[in-house]
């Protein structure tokens, strides 16, 4: 009896003292940061703008492509977009915007910006001025002008070159003659082909007025009497 006694007693010591352990399970905590990046997009037009009708051969003009951002904003992207034309035979069109043209017909220009495209419908049709006239030189020679300037009727705000072709008859002698008009301010460079002869001068309301150096220091002027219109 004493011996089962003292194991009953010894049973019960040991689970008094596991009831009164200082020992308490630890639990680990873990933490979880979540980051979140923004993307703000931008949205905008595209608008391309020039003339849709050309009326000179050879003629050269900028063409613009101007974006219109949500808040208002404009910038101009037509140096920075990618330009193109469905007929590059009537008009051919530069990386930058520069449209000249070759042949009368039509094509459709196209400018992409980022993934934006826009476009347009251009005409070649082609208006030639005809002027003729008389020069009197400062050695005393006379002789008359056929001068035609195409695309000289297009007087605009953008600044704008066309072909000019000719010809001269100074004391039998025939001179061809080429060179360019700029609309904007109506100036007109012209050269003889076969001989030195050199002309400047401006189309103001429809008259041609020039001067013109040539060889052996001879100068003199040219003045049209009449315009015809083709």
């Amino acid at each position: 009896m004493r011996r089962g006694r003292r194991i009953a007693s010894l049973v019960a010591a040991v689970a008094v003292a596991g009831c009164h352990s200082s020992t308490s399970p630890t639990t680990a905590t873990t933490t979880t940061t979540t980051t979140t990046t923004t993307t703000t997009t931008i949205n905008f037009t595209l608008a391309i703008s020039g003339p849709s009708v050309l009326t000179g051969l050879k003629q050269r003009i900028q063409m613009a492509a101007i974006i219109t951002n949500d808040d208002g904003t404009t910038q101009d992207v037509t140096k920075i977009s990618t330009w193109s034309s469905s007929s590059p035979e009537v008009a051919a069109v530069t990386s930058n915007g520069i449209v000249t043209t070759v042949r009368p017909g039509a094509t459709h220009l196209t400018a992409v910006y980022q993934t934006t495209s826009q476009g347009f419908d251009v005409d070649v049709s082609p208006v030639a001025t005809t002027f003729d006239g008389v020069l009197t030189a400062s050695d005393g020679t006379t002789g008359i002008f056929t001068v035609i300037v195409h695309g000289a009727t297009d007087l605009t705000a953008t600044k704008v070159s066309a072909q000019v072709t000719g010809s001269l008859r100074i004391q039998g002698n025939s001179i061809t003659v080429a060179g360019f008009f700029e609309s904007a301010d109506g100036a007109i460079t012209f050269s003889g082909l076969e001989l030195p002869y050199r002309f400047d001068g401006v189309v103001s309301n429809g008259v041609l007025t020039a001067s013109f150096s040539a060889a052996n220091d001879v100068t003199g002027v040219i003045a049209s009497v009449t315009t015809h219109m083709s």
